[in-house]
């Protein structure tokens, strides 16, 4: 994440309302003309030596804040298809993901 904020001003995303058991990661796929935000968030339980995910909590409106150089013009979900709304927010560009169950990926073409 350090290379990233030299790259751009504060990190290429930013993600509010997930929670401190929730992990974001993003690639950029410069040939598809899109970046891919991955998303997942589980409470782990111990068990023995292992950590274990035993029940599912959904996280609802999740807000996802890019700081990219491209202009975003589309934005929905990776399984269902399901656009999301692009607002221009303190100079990022804004969407809010309705729900998470364990997983989604947030596809943003530019």
């Amino acid at each position: 994440m350090l290379a990233l904020s030299q790259i751009f001003d504060g990190g290429a995303f930013e993600v509010k309302g997930l929670g401190s058991q929730g992990r974001c990661t993003m690639i950029k796929q410069k040939e598809k003309n899109r970046y891919c935000l991955n998303m997942v968030y589980g409470i782990p339980a111990k068990r023995g030596c292992a950590e274990i995910i035993e029940d599912i909590m959904p996280v609802y409106n999740i807000e996802i804040a890019l700081n990219v150089k491209e202009k975003i013009k589309k934005a929905y979900l990776g399984v269902t298809g399901e656009e999301l709304k692009i607002v221009e927010k303190n100079k990022k560009q804004t969407v809010v993901v309705p729900k998470l169950e364990c997983h989604a990926s947030v596809v943003f073409e530019y």
